[in-house]
């Protein structure tokens, strides 16, 4: 890796934030740590901002517990019959265990291996977890603990997950399923306070699997898909995340003498579902006082995303050179300078994204 891009991703993992509010009715932002006791209740309009799902996680580092297999029976055993690819080894069932400060957990797994679609393609796998309590024990009384205990989860899963991924190839996972529990009563909620938690958490922790995974999920479950559903030529461009994405664009824009540096503080909103169903919501802004672009990212394709951060990037350039300062309206109906910024943005934005792309791919 190059110095350059070095740089960029160490300088855009330190301005990437999930640090901040943006007020969905107003746009006035604040500081999480300026929040006070009623941390979404906008300072300026009063509008509550209080997100659909939790997102109070960090950056999800909580400490696992200590685990261990029940039974003689493990997913390295799963693996060596798979290798050998008999048919009666198409099914297993394993149980794990720990212990937290308040009760004894269980951890159930279930495998189903279904053979090739096609004569020379893979052996498709389908895995669903769940957990609960395995003996008597209180019930998870505070967030510590319910943050840990998602950790030892996750932790369990990962290393069953990865020791496939690890030592099969002809195996791909096709499904990775998880049955949150319901707030109260029988049955599983991905609504549910567990389920909220869960989502959230697993998003932040993707890069405990060695392959790419993506996370989907339906009204009672959670599911983990291939990021990348088909292996990728020699002559094909590597799948990048947006993370990546953005690292890669803004080599590119500097390398072609776009004057953007300092370069702009990133934001990110990942979880503004009623934006994502306004069909003239927000996509992404530009400001100049602060120097900050802000994507919204929710529902979103990742080369939109990148589409919009490349316009933006243009607004920075020209609040670098001097030319937003007399900018009062966000309408292009009015007179003065706004049209023409807004046309350079789009024009050169959306050019330098197909440039950057066409030199990945040519």
């Amino acid at each position: 890796m190059n110095t350059l891009v070095k740089s960029l991703i160490e300088h855009l993992t330190e301005l990437i934030t999930d640090t901040d509010i943006i007020c969905d009715n107003c746009s006035w932002e604040w500081s999480k740590e300026d929040g006070g006791d009623d941390l979404y209740i906008c300072h300026k309009c009063g509008y509550d901002n209080t997100p659909d799902n939790i997102n109070e996680l960090g950056e999800g580092t909580a400490e696992p517990f200590k685990w261990s297999t029940l039974g003689s029976y493990s997913v390295e055993t799963y693996v060596d019959k798979l290798k050998a690819m008999k048919p009666e080894y198409g099914e297993g069932t394993y149980q794990y265990a720990f212990k937290s400060d308040n009760a004894d957990y269980v951890v159930n797994t279930f495998i189903r291996t279904m053979p090739p679609l096609t004569l020379n393609g893979k052996y498709q796998m389908y895995v669903a977890f769940g957990f609960g309590l395995r003996s008597g024990g209180n019930e998870i009384t505070n967030y510590q603990e319910q943050y840990r205990v998602m950790a030892t989860v996750l932790d369990i899963i990962a290393n069953f997950i990865n020791i496939v991924d690890d030592n099969i190839d002809d195996v791909i996972i096709k499904e990775i399923q998880f049955h949150p529990k319901a707030d109260s009563g029988p049955g599983n909620d991905t609504n549910s306070r567990r389920g909220k938690l869960y989502k959230v958490y697993i998003n932040k922790n993707l890069d405990k699997f060695h392959k790419r995974y993506k996370l989907e999920l339906t009204s009672k479950t959670l599911y983990l898909t291939p990021a990348d559903d088909f292996p990728i030529k020699e002559n094909q461009t590597k799948t990048l995340d947006l993370k990546e994405g953005i690292v890669c664009l803004f080599k590119h824009m500097l390398d072609n003498g776009l004057n953007i540096k300092p370069l702009p503080k990133i934001k990110f909103i990942k979880d503004d579902k009623k934006n994502a169903l306004n069909m003239l919501g927000k996509t992404a802004y530009y400001n100049p006082s602060e120097k900050s672009i802000t994507l919204y990212t929710f529902g979103r394709h990742p080369k939109d995303i990148l589409r919009s951060f490349s316009h933006e990037m243009i607004h920075h350039m020209q609040n670098l050179e001097g030319r937003l300062n007399n900018i009062i309206t966000t309408n292009t109906n009015e007179d003065g300078d706004l049209p023409e910024l807004e046309r350079e943005a789009y024009e050169k934005g959306n050019m330098m994204l197909r440039n950057w792309e066409d030199s990945l791919k040519n």
